[in-house]
C-alpha cells in the first residue's frame, strides 16, 4: 500500500491517492500507516483537500491511545494555522506520528499518563479558540472539527476541564458542519453524564443521536454506538427529570433499521438472550421499552441483567412514569388518591410520596389536598407524544370543538 501511494503522490495524483488510503485506512497496519502518514501526507499535506487531510488526521489518531490522539491533533491544528516549518517540525519532534504509532502497540493502554514533556505539544486549546474568528471558513470549520475530537480525547482520560473550555466555547459559535454539531453534542453528553448533570447528558446524547440517524452515518462502529446508548439510557434512568423514553426508543430504531447490516443492532428487537458483553445495547432498550409500556414487572427484571445497582432507580421510575402515564390519559383533572391507588395497584402512600415528587420536580402543576384526599392538576409537560397520542388528543380537541359549537347553535 505505501509504494502504490508514494507512486500516486509521484504523479501528482493526491485526490486519488486521499481516496485510496481513506478507503483502506482500516486494513492497513498501524506502522504502515505511520509510514504513509509521516512520508507521504504530511509532505504532501497543501497538497490534498484540507478537509480530506482533516479527515486522514482523525482517521488516524483514531488508532493511537488517548493521549497520544491527542498530541497529533494538536500537531494537526498547527499545520492547519502554519505554527511552523511542517517538514522541520515533524522529523524532530519527540512525538512524530512514527513514534506515537510504532509505540501504540507495545505501550501499556494507560491514558492517565500524561507527562509533563507532553506538554511541549499539547497546547491550551484556549490559544486556537481566540484565534478562530480570524480564520477563513474552511480553516474556521476544520479547526472547530479538530477541537471538538480533542475534547473528546479529553473527556476519555478524565481532563474535564480541558474538555468543558472547548465543548462550551464551540457552543457559542455558529457551527456550520452537521458532523462538527454532532460531535459537539456527544463530547456535551458524555461530559455532563461524567459530572454527573444527567438530564443535560440525556438531551445532548439524544440529539446526538437524532442527527446520526439523519445523516445516515455508517460510523456505527467507531463512534461506538452501543457504548452511547447504554450511557444515554443510564442518564435517562439517573436523571430525576426524564421520564418519557419515546422519542429515544424510536431513534434507536430507526438505526436499528437503516444499519440492518450490523448484526449485533439487527437483533435490539427480536434477542431474547440477555447477554451483558455481546447485547447491552439490547438490554437498554429493552429496559426503556418495558418503562415506556408501564410494565414494571418487566422492567425490574431487565435492570437485574442491566445493572443490579440501578434497579431501585428503575422500581422508583416505573412508578413515577405509571402515574404520570395514568395523568396523561385521564380527562378529568381531579382525581381521589385512593382510586389512583386501587386503580394502579400501587400503596397509596407511594402515590403520594410520587406526585410530591413529580409535583416537586416540575413534571406538572397541581396540588393535593390533604382533607379530601384529592390531587388536582392544571398543567402536564413532560411527554414526548407517540403518533397513537397525537391522534388522541385530535380526537378529544375535535369532540370539545363540537360541544362548543353544539353549545352555540341552542343559543
Amino acid at each position: 500500500m505505501f509504494n502504490t501511494l508514494q507512486s500516486l503522490a509521484e504523479k501528482g495524483l493526491f485526490h486519488q491517492l486521499s481516496i485510496t488510503l481513506l478507503s483502506n485506512i482500516n486494513t492497513i497496519t498501524n506502522d504502515t500507516l505511520c509510514n504513509i502518514y509521516d512520508d507521504i501526507i504530511l509532505p504532501n499535506y497543501y497538497n490534498i483537500n484540507t478537509d480530506t487531510f482533516i479527515n486522514i488526521s482523525i482517521l488516524v489518531s483514531k488508532k493511537l491511545n488517548t493521549q497520544s490522539s491527542i498530541n497529533i491533533l494538536y500537531n494537526t491544528l498547527n499545520i492547519l494555522n502554519n505554527e511552523y516549518n511542517t517538514h522541520s517540525s515533524i522529523s524532530n519532534s519527540k512525538y512524530s506520528t512514527h513514534s506515537i504509532i510504532s509505540n501504540n502497540n507495545s505501550t501499556e493502554h494507560n491514558d492517565n499518563s500524561a507527562t509533563n514533556d507532553s506538554t511541549e505539544m499539547v497546547n491550551n486549546p484556549i490559544l486556537y479558540i481566540n484565534r478562530l474568528n480570524n480564520s477563513n471558513s474552511v480553516i474556521f470549520n476544520g479547526n472547530i472539527r479538530i477541537l471538538l475530537e480533542i475534547s473528546l480525547n479529553y473527556i476519555q482520560i478524565d481532563q474535564l476541564q480541558q474538555a468543558r473550555i472547548i465543548l462550551y466555547e464551540c457552543k457559542e459559535m455558529e457551527i456550520e458542519s452537521k458532523e462538527s454539531l454532532r460531535i459537539l453534542h456527544l463530547g456535551l453528553g458524555l461530559l455532563n453524564y461524567k459530572s454527573k448533570n444527567f438530564t443535560i447528558s440525556y438531551k445532548n446524547l439524544v440529539e446526538y443521536l437524532k442527527l446520526l440517524n439523519m445523516e445516515k452515518k455508517k460510523e456505527i462502529e467507531n463512534e461506538k454506538i452501543t457504548e452511547i446508548i447504554e450511557t444515554v439510557v443510564r442518564a435517562g434512568i439517573y436523571s430525576d427529570e426524564i421520564y418519557s423514553f419515546t422519542e429515544l426508543i424510536k431513534i434507536c430504531s430507526t438505526i436499528t433499521e437503516s444499519n440492518s447490516d450490523d448484526k449485533n443492532l439487527s437483533e435490539i428487537k427480536n434477542n431474547e438472550k440477555f447477554d451483558k458483553t455481546k447485547n447491552i445495547e439490547n438490554i437498554s432498550i429493552k429496559l426503556i421499552t418495558a418503562l415506556e409500556n408501564d410494565d414494571p414487572m418487566e422492567s425490574e427484571r431487565i435492570s437485574k441483567a442491566f445493572d443490579e445497582e440501578i434497579v431501585e432507580l428503575v422500581k422508583r421510575k416505573a412508578v413515577i412514569i405509571r402515574l404520570l402515564n395514568y395523568f396523561f390519559k385521564n380527562q378529568e383533572r381531579t382525581v381521589i388518591l385512593k382510586k389512583i391507588s386501587d386503580d394502579l395497584s400501587l400503596p397509596l402512600e407511594l402515590v403520594q410520596e410520587c406526585i410530591l415528587q413529580i409535583l416537586g420536580t416540575g413534571l406538572m402543576k397541581g396540588n393535593i389536598n390533604g382533607i379530601s384526599g384529592e390531587f388536582s392538576y392544571t398543567w402536564i409537560g413532560y411527554k414526548y407524544l407517540t403518533e397513537e397520542e397525537i391522534k388522541s388528543i385530535r380526537m378529544v380537541v375535535r369532540e370539545m370543538r363540537a360541544r362548543v359549537d353544539s353549545v352555540r347553535q341552542e343559543i
